[in-house]
């Protein structure tokens, strides 16, 4: 059996990553449209999107999820440890 002399190698190498897209993307948006991120926040920040999260009552609102999730948790902790003793009665 006779083999060929030469052998073909294929290497493969990406052009295009996920961070030159996202840096090409940013850079085309500046220079067509004019945006830059400074200019995106500064709009939410005179929009309600922002305002509303963190605005006037947005720490309460937060306080309270935090004490709602604590509670759940606390819920849940205890219904374990009723199975747990129903299991060891049983």
């Amino acid at each position: 059996m006779q083999y060929h002399p030469y052998v073909k190698v294929y290497e493969y190498h990406y052009l295009y990553n996920w961070y030159t897209c996202l840096a090409d993307i940013g850079g085309y948006s500046g220079l067509f449209l004019g945006l830059s991120l400074f200019s995106v926040v500064t709009f939410l920040a005179k929009s309600r999107v922002l305002r509303s999260y963190f605005g006037k009552g947005a720490q309460q609102r937060r306080e309270e999820d935090r004490q709602r999730q604590e509670e759940q948790a606390a819920e849940q902790e205890k219904e374990r440890l009723q199975q747990k003793n129903n299991e060891l009665n049983a």
